[in-house]
């Protein structure tokens, strides 16, 4: 993706039904010479419904511009997965971000009122930006973890376990938020394989998940 490109999806499981969705491989944003990319994701899980959206990561390349918004819509007793992961530069290629633009934009709904809503905001010189210890602490890789459900609160400690000293993981009212951040794309991926796993109750997950 760059400058000026569009994207959306509107996914709807129906009740009792289920669904696992990811991507082919890595989202790469590009270099943007005018404009910025623009991904729009709306999702709707029906009663009893169960979603997995586990999109691969997505790096970010030297002046790339990318705007993020997830909207999601959850029936009380559905479940819904959200795993979104981003790299700040292949570090293995020497590549290091001096100018980018990232925006992602979450809300989340249950049964119609507002139980999640996320916005970061990352401009300018990110290497320098992220390396402050509040932030990402020089981090060149970072994941956030939704699970949305009835029992979400009893995989807290095992996705606590699982991400170690890498993230930190709170839960509430059937709502469970996971925080990750690594020093690159590969450290990231060897945490959020047992995260997903956790929070899955160790439910497959997509081929494309690999080491």
């Amino acid at each position: 993706m760059t400058g000026g490109d569009r994207f959306s999806w509107d996914i709807e499981v129906g009740d009792a039904a289920s669904a696992i969705l990811t991507t082919q491989a890595c989202e790469k944003v590009y270099r943007a010479d005018a404009g910025h990319a623009e991904v729009a994701a709306r999702l709707t899980v029906g009663a009893g419904a169960r979603l997995d959206w586990l999109p691969q990561e997505t790096i970010l390349f030297e002046r790339s511009a990318l705007h993020r918004t997830i909207d999601a819509e959850v029936a009380a007793d559905g479940r819904l997965l959200l795993a979104e992961s981003v790299v700040l530069g292949r570090r293995a290629m020497g590549e290091t971000l001096t100018r980018a633009d990232f925006h992602d934009r979450w809300r989340v709904r249950r049964d119609g009122r507002l139980l999640f809503a996320d916005d970061l905001r990352l401009v300018g010189d990110i290497q320098a930006l992220t390396r402050s210890g509040p932030l990402l602490g020089g981090a060149g890789a970072f994941a956030t973890l939704l699970l949305v459900a009835p029992d979400a609160d009893d995989a807290l400690d095992a996705v606590r376990a699982a991400i170690g000293p890498l993230g930190g993981a709170s839960a509430l009212d059937g709502k469970l938020v996971c925080r990750i951040a690594a020093p690159d794309g590969l450290a990231l991926r060897r945490v959020l394989l047992p995260a997903l796993a956790a929070l899955s109750g160790g439910r497959p997950g997509p081929s494309g998940w690999t080491l």
